[in-house]
């Protein structure tokens, strides 16, 4: 999975988190980040394969501490087929 993360002006130890919710409501944290200052960037994180299902996948980006704001955007879902 990919995306941009740009935080505001006024980001100070902003900390954020990934999750994969599943249809039944299940929820696992993916990733955690902590970001100060203004430099946007474009994070890459690996999936573990069993976490991602088919049906009614979401993906929720929440803030958990810090002051500011982060924009996320481009989130793209990147897999490899076995044939």
């Amino acid at each position: 999975m990919s995306f941009r993360a740009d935080p505001s002006n006024s980001a100070k130890s902003f900390e954020f988190k990934v999750s994969l919710r599943n249809q039944t409501g299940a929820k696992k944290t993916v990733a955690s980040f902590r970001y100060s200052g203004t430099v946007s960037r474009t994070i890459f994180e690996v999936l573990n394969r069993n976490d991602i299902t088919k049906d009614g996948m979401k993906f929720i980006f929440e803030q958990t501490g810090g002051d500011g704001g982060l924009s996320i955007s481009d989130v793209i879902v990147w897999f490899h087929r076995n044939q």
